[in-house]
């Protein structure tokens, strides 16, 4: 019974993705239930393909999939569902954190460890997003720079790997506390008061000192 073949509904956001010369497709997904997972699409790339164009990063996807019980690679299946958050983003700047945002996810979630929370912190991220960019398309850009750091906040913390020294600091311990504590769509309605300014560059410093020492350390 070694080969035996098992079926697993993949609820997922592609991280990354990388082709063969045969149109094959292999993808880094992050799954509600299964956490970060490998997943082949065979033949996604060629010109019949019914998948050409559905597997992008950054995308939403529902999708049959199947795996042997010796392997850590899933088989795409059918895909029952496949959403694009791109057309949200309508400038370099939020395509930038957008982008930073999964890259992080990718670089610091271990394979196979689940997390439905960080899943449901994220698709909460691209869903408010999606609504308030679509209705709201005057919002403050600073608030969506300030929604995605909240997102790689709770990243990082739940994980555990924010850096000692810094949850000793007041004036880091107050904003982690605020990020921590708010979900995107009270971020992208709420009216701040005093330097935002300030506050989102002393934010974005942090994050750019942090997201390099992960590099290092991975």
């Amino acid at each position: 019974m070694a080969g035996q073949t098992y079926q697993e509904t993949l609820e997922a956001i592609i991280l990354s993705r990388r082709f063969n010369q045969e149109g094959d497709l292999f993808l880094t997904l992050f799954d509600r239930n299964l956490g970060k997972v490998r997943a082949l699409a065979k033949s996604a790339l060629k010109p019949n393909s019914h998948r050409s164009g559905f597997l992008e990063i950054g995308w939403y996807l529902i999708s049959q999939s199947y795996y042997k019980k010796d392997s850590s690679l899933y088989i795409l299946g059918r895909i029952e569902n496949s959403e694009s958050f791109w057309p949200i983003l309508v400038d370099l700047n939020q395509a930038a954190w957008f982008f930073r945002t999964l890259g992080l996810v990718n670089k610091s979630l271990p394979l196979n460890l689940p997390h439905p929370v960080l899943f449901d912190n994220l698709l909460e991220l691209l869903e408010s997003l999606y609504y308030y960019l679509n209705f709201n398309p005057d919002i403050d850009p600073d608030l969506i720079q300030l929604a995605f750091h909240s997102f790689e906040t709770k990243l990082i913390y739940h994980l555990g790997y924010w850096p000692e020294k810094s949850l000793k600091q007041k004036k880091w311990q107050k904003i982690i506390n605020f990020l921590l504590r708010k979900g995107s769509a009270d971020i992208l309605t709420a009216n701040f008061k005093g330097d935002q300014k300030h506050f989102l560059d002393q934010l974005e410093h942090f994050f750019n000192q942090f997201y390099q020492t992960l590099l290092e350390y991975k």
